[in-house]
């Protein structure tokens, strides 16, 4: 399945967020050679990013553990809840025999520049501001036509590219949604005060506030309502409904992260969740490339993982919901 030797590259990866080079990474470690296409420029300007626990296991996998720690990114033991007319309350992540369990709060402009340089290391080309205007399948691969005109052949084609899904829009994939539409709004802003030390989830009618430190002067907040109105100028928006696309792979390509499916940020596995599919899909691809087993069956395996795995977090965040504001539920599913 590889098409290096004919002048092309392995894997072509649309998005260079941690799902996107997760997968660069974890393929470049298996021998591919791989490209990472960015419509921006990297490290994009993101706030922070609230990591799940289970996360620090992928850093020790990637490589990127001792770039990590050396950040000194904030960690928290879980998350602080404020209901109406309740005391706020601390629901820990968990604890072992090591102690409590520690979530990070990472700036995600650091987050994207560590994982870029691990890729760029291991020999991963990142070419941004660049994107795909086309995208061509056939039994060798993918042929992708550039914004600036070029062409570029590859083995296989990733899209990480978020809920912008370009290949499922290219390949005219429905969706499945399980909630009514959603908003999250998200931004940064001075610390008023001392910050928290974890981060806050305030529940309100018809959505809710996380607040979150960055570090000591600045807070990350996210909002998410119901209500579909324009954000205020200087606040990013992005569509957080529940929904996993029909299929999430096939012989040549494949969605991760975001662009495969999405539940509201309350699931807080977001950034865990797109860079182990990325990594799934690169250790499939690699299983392809190497004759164990052909390409309809990997895209079969990898989409009855994504989408058990999907199932799985909708049932425990709606059951979240549900015992934190049975009346927002109500306004989240249909």
């Amino acid at each position: 399945m590889s098409l290096a030797g004919r002048g092309a590259v392995d894997m072509v990866v649309l998005g260079a967020g941690p799902g996107g080079l997760a997968c660069a990474i974890a393929a470049a470690t298996a021998g591919l050679s791989v490209v990472v296409l960015d419509a921006r420029p990297v490290p994009r300007d993101r706030p922070g990013e609230t990591l799940h626990p289970g996360v620090e296991a992928l850093f020790r996998q990637l490589g990127v553990d001792g770039v990590v720690a050396a950040a000194r990114f904030h960690r928290h033991q879980g998350i602080q809840v404020e209901r109406p007319g309740e005391a706020s309350r601390l629901e820990p992540y968990g604890a072992d025999d090591d102690g409590p369990w520690l979530g990070f709060q990472a700036p995600g402009t650091a987050l994207d520049g560590l994982l870029a340089d691990r890729a760029k290391a291991l020999g991963v080309s990142l070419r941004a501001p660049a994107s795909v205007r086309d995208a061509i399948f056939d039994h060798d691969g993918v042929r992708l036509s550039l914004s600036d005109r070029t062409v570029l052949s590859a083995g296989t084609l990733v899209d990480a590219s978020g809920t912008n899904r370009w290949l499922a829009r290219r390949l005219g994939l429905q969706s499945v949604a399980w909630s009514r539409p959603l908003l999250s709004r998200w931004w940064a802003e001075p610390a008023d005060g001392a910050a928290p030390t974890d981060p806050v989830l305030t529940l309100k009618d018809d959505g809710w506030l996380w607040r979150a430190p960055i570090d000591e002067r600045t807070v990350s907040l996210c909002a998410m309502t119901t209500s579909l109105d324009r954000p205020n100028a200087g606040v990013r928006a992005r569509d957080v409904s529940w929904r996993i696309q029909e299929r999430t792979a096939g012989p040549g390509w494949w969605l991760v992260g975001d662009a495969a499916c999405m539940l509201d940020p309350l699931a807080g596995k977001g950034v865990l969740k797109a860079m182990m599919s990325g990594i799934l899909a690169a250790w499939l691809f690699t299983k392809v490339r190497d004759g164990e087993i052909d390409a309809a069956a990997a895209a079969a395996e990898y989409h009855d993982r994504i989408s058990r795995q999907f199932d799985q977090d909708r049932i425990a965040l709606a059951a979240a919901y549900r015992a934190w504001s049975p009346g927002l539920l109500t306004r989240i599913q249909p």
